[in-house]
């Protein structure tokens, strides 16, 4: 993954714009249209983090359903097989 496309390498170039308008390279105007970009994808990558938390949330309620679901087959195996013992013994 090209190292620009990660936090760092946004951080790292926002840290180079910044120097390079400290040293009068680069005008006002441009370093906001970085700084305007920059949010621009932070605020995205917000949303997209926002979306996982959201999908991971509801896989793992699903999952919490199905092992819910799950025990309760097994007590009420576990309750026929005690049920039938018992109607065995007395018969």
């Amino acid at each position: 993954m090209d190292n620009n496309r990660t936090a760092d390498g946004l951080r790292e170039r926002l840290f180079e714009a910044l120097d390079l308008f400290i040293d009068k390279k680069i005008t006002s105007q441009e370093i906001e249209g970085i700084c305007y970009l920059s949010e621009q994808i932070i605020k995205t990558a917000n949303v997209e983090l926002e979306f996982q938390k959201e999908f991971n949330e509801e896989k793992r309620n699903e999952r919490d359903y199905s092992l819910k679901i799950k025990e309760k087959e097994i007590t009420a195996s576990e309750l026929l097989q005690l049920t039938l013992k018992q109607v065995e013994e007395n018969v």
